[in-house]
């Protein structure tokens, strides 16, 4: 079953003051490495010192409250290839719809840019399952999987969502 996002969701332009919540977020995922978050803060930096820099973020806000972010860009060396580098949100307001309106905001604004595809990396252990099964979910196929990519047995999965199907 789809979810329905909160109508008072509201999906903008990542700014500098939603840094730490980005942070937050990031850190109570319970999945990701410190050197994964201290790159969330690396690459969300980067944004905003240069807004060229070829990474891109959105935040989804509930009221005041930061439930969610995403950071995409494109794929240097290539034509019309978009990384999906990060999606992430809030762990007590999972499986709300939140995850499904930022990555439609990514497609809407990949395909802006007159973008084909989003490439999105991730892992298959176990508590990346969630992950894959919502890139399965809102229309991405797994293009590649490499095994033992990222240690033994932590295999690297690659999700293509193609733009030129129908949403």
């Amino acid at each position: 079953m789809k979810a329905t996002p909160d109508p008072t969701l509201e999906v903008r332009l990542t700014r500098v003051e939603d840094r730490e919540a980005i942070g937050h977020l990031a850190r109570e995922a319970g999945i990701f490495t410190l050197e994964e978050i201290n790159t969330v803060f690396e690459l969300f930096d980067e944004a905003q010192s240069d807004p060229h820099c070829g990474y891109n973020f959105l935040s989804a806000h509930l009221g005041n409250t930061v439930v969610g972010f995403t950071c995409w860009g494109p794929t240097p060396l290539t034509e019309g290839a978009y990384d999906l580098y990060w999606i992430c949100t809030d762990r007590t307001k999972r499986r709300q719809g939140i995850a499904r309106a930022l990555f439609e905001h990514v497609e809407q604004e990949v395909r802006k840019e007159g973008g084909r595809l989003i490439a999105i990396w991730t892992s298959s252990t176990p508590p990346y399952a969630p992950a894959n099964d919502f890139y399965r979910r809102v229309g991405c196929d797994q293009a590649a999987r490499i095994a033992d990519f990222y240690r033994p047995g932590d295999d690297l999965v690659v999700w293509v969502r193609r733009l030129d199907r129908a949403s």
